[in-house]
This record gives structure tokens, sequence and C-alpha cells, in this order.
């Protein structure tokens, strides 16, 4: 056994010692109350005062692989088959994104703006479900649908909305061939908005694990999906319907002036906590 002692102490020790030259103190002190929360079920404050707890040879074994796993640059979160998004557990598997805390600011801005009242909302692209599920259950009397080209994902999001259960009527579907005849209040979408010549400039952890099909826009079109998905939206939005975008800091003008010039009224472009442009809001009539 590669630990000298079966100790939270000793572990704890262990993952700095192994993990020192891939990560910083903070985010070894991160994935070690991660893991000790999710293999031991161990809050912080419980593992400072359990310091002596002497654990069993398979417990040992996972924060081993843990640590095998985290040197190949697999994503802590894939590790651990979870990720925390708007104060939930969602489960995450290689079919999915990792949701990022931007996203939740997009949750946020939209909770805030739509109170308790019937709206009808749709999730392009929705991935591991966590703005659709996030938002159905802060607002469970909303009618929320969610799409996904990928049947990976979709699973993924059918077992975080039955886990939270929140009652989402997903489906395996692009924009592009989503078909609907009903009317939403709410069209949002993270859609995919890296260059595909620029996956070179990723870290690893992200382009050797996170799926391509969400993460990548076609060569030299970083707005395609945005372009596609405000078209639709024109035909699946009631009238004074909102669409909600999140993009990167460097498109935020463009996406605007791309709902501009597709006839949506009161386009916004919002900065998220760091001040960078993040979420496009606009209205359509």
């Amino acid at each position: 056994m590669e630990i000298p002692e079966n100790t939270i102490k000793a572990v704890s020790e262990y993952i700095q010692l192994k993990l020192s030259a891939h990560f910083t103190s903070g985010e070894i002190d991160f994935i070690t109350k991660e893991a000790m929360r999710k293999f031991l079920e161990l809050a912080p404050h419980e593992m400072r005062l359990n310091l002596s707890q002497r654990l069993s040879e398979s417990e040992l074994l996972k924060f081993i692989y843990l640590v095998k796993d985290l040197k190949k640059d697999i994503p802590l979160q894939y590790i651990l088959g979870e990720a925390h998004f708007y104060d939930l557990d969602f489960e995450v598997d290689e079919n999915v994104l990792i949701p990022r805390p931007e996203t939740e600011e997009l949750v946020h801005l939209i909770l805030n703006r739509f109170g308790q009242n019937h709206y009808s909302l749709l999730d392009v692209g929705t991935g591991s479900g966590c703005i659709a599920v996030s938002l159905k259950v802060n607002r469970p009397e909303w009618n929320v649908a969610a799409i996904d080209k990928s049947p990976g994902a979709i699973n993924v999001a059918k077992r975080n909305a039955g886990k939270l259960d929140a009652a989402i009527d997903f489906e395996v579907a692009g924009i592009e061939d989503y078909g609907s005849d009903r009317e939403f209040d709410i069209v949002v979408s993270n859609p995919p908005y890296i260059d595909s010549n620029e996956r070179e400039s990723l870290d690893k952890n992200v382009v050797d694990h996170e799926p391509h099909l969400a993460l990548f826009a076609p060569e030299n079109k970083p707005l395609y999906f945005y372009d596609l998905i405000a078209d639709k939206a024109k035909k699946l939005l009631r009238k004074g319907g909102l669409i909600f975008f999140e993009t990167h800091y460097q498109y935020g003008d463009e996406v605007v002036k791309m709902l501009e010039g597709k006839g949506y009224e009161k386009v916004e472009l919002i900065k998220d906590l760091s001040g960078n442009p993040r979420i496009v809001a606009a209205e359509y009539h």
C-alpha cells in the first residue's frame, strides 16, 4: 500500500505529496475536501476533527486511484462522478460538460427576472441538465423542456432530473431539427463557441475528456450555434418571449449585433461577477 498509515491524516499528506507538482495548494485542499466528502461522507470540519480515524484498505484504494487519475489529467468531477451547481449535486460523466460557476449566474438571472407564474422554458443543449433542472427545482410550477443531440447527455440529464424530482420533458434533438407546436416564454442556451481550430489552446484535461460535441463550433464559425438557435427561437417564442445566451466575453458584442439583426429587441449584454461580458438577453416580438 502506497500510504504509510491508514488514517485520514496520512491520506491528506499523501494527496499533498503526490499532487504538489500538478496543482496549487488551494486546488489540493479543494480536491482533498471533495474526496473526503465523496468517499467517506465527511464534511471539512469532520475531517479536521477525525485525523486519526482509520480507513479500510478499500477506502485507501479509492484515494490512490484518485491521485493516479488526476495525474492523467482526468477532471476531478469525472473521477468523483458529480459536480456541484447552484447548491445541487449533479451527476457528470464524459458525455456532458462539467458545469461552470459562470452558468450559475445565468440561472440566477433568469430566476430573478421570472417569478412563480406558470412560465414555459426550453433549454437548448442541456448537457447534464444543470440549467433546466436548477430552474425547475426553484420554480416547480414552470413547464420546462430540454433538448440535446447527444443521447448520452440526455440520459445523464434524465437521471439528474429524477434524482432531484424535477419533471422535465427531455428529447434527443439538435436545435436545427427540433420540431414543436409549443410556444415558450423563455429559450435559454449555453451553446458551443470554441472554434474547432483552437483546440490546441485548451487545457489538456478539457480537450482530452470533455465532449467535443458540446465544446466546439465549426472552424471559423464560433457563432454558428447562436445563429441557428436565434433563428429557431423566433418560431418557438411567444410574443414578448425572451432568449438568454451564455457566451464567451470575446463574442458578447457579436451576439448582440446578430440578435439585433434578426429583429430581437431590448438586447442586453450582461457582465458576470468577474466583470466580463457573459450573458446576452433579448426579447422577440
